[in-house]
């Protein structure tokens, strides 16, 4: 398996190449290009959130901590008659809830290498992104570019993955290892997990339809 500094280098690779095609092919204007490229390298880095001792679950739940923190702070300063213990304690509480207590239970439901290395992830996280992005003010083209960006990041990270199991990048070649074919697949070994994704990408997908078919015109 490729480690943190190879997907850095390979997601920016992917970022600046996807983001200067995209404005050579005129889907954006040279404004979204910085944005492509974050979108992009955000992509290779989502198929480690199920690795507990990932980079990209620590930042994640960090970041979530923090948004939940000053949400809850936020409800607590706008009620009347609040007192210090509450405005101070319910946010900690809830960040802390979000980082150890919502982190261990995700911890505990997947596995590095599980349904998040694999096909269906790459769409359904181009799909979820498409959704998101739906409920800005934004043109078809740029919303499909950023989504489409999040897929191809995510993508290039599995395949690196691959390369790895085959050609080990650290100099030793041509010696597979067990891991080789457990990031390009097509489902999880829980085939419950694989049913929920699978299930997913169709519901995303039937959401998504109307703009995919726009992009495609």
């Amino acid at each position: 398996m490729a480690g943190y500094k190879a997907h850095m280098a390979f997601g920016i690779v992917t970022g600046l190449g996807w983001a200067i095609v995209a404005f050579m092919l005129s889907l954006v204007s040279a404004w979204f290009i910085p944005l492509i490229f974050i979108f992009t390298v955000m992509g290779a880095f989502l198929p480690d959130l199920d690795s507990d001792t990932g980079m990209p679950l620590k930042i994640l739940l960090m970041v979530f901590s923090v948004i939940g923190s000053i949400f809850t702070g936020w409800i607590v300063i706008n009620q009347e008659g609040h007192s210090l213990l509450e405005l101070f304690g319910v946010p900690l509480f809830t960040g802390l809830f979000i980082y150890y207590g919502i982190g261990s239970v995700f911890k505990k439901l997947t596995h590095h290498r599980g349904i998040f290395h694999s096909i269906p992830a790459v769409i359904l996280a181009t799909l979820v992104t498409l959704t998101v992005l739906n409920h800005f003010e934004l043109d078809t083209n740029i919303i499909i570019t950023l989504s489409l960006g999040v897929g191809l990041g995510y993508l290039c990270h599995l395949i690196l993955d691959e390369l790895n199991s085959v050609v080990n990048l650290g100099g030793i070649p041509f010696i597979p290892n067990k891991s080789i074919g457990t990031a390009l697949k097509l489902y999880s070994k829980n085939w419950k997990t694989s049913l929920v994704v699978y299930v997913a990408i169709s519901w995303f997908l039937y959401q998504n339809w109307g703009n995919i078919m726009d992009f495609i015109k």
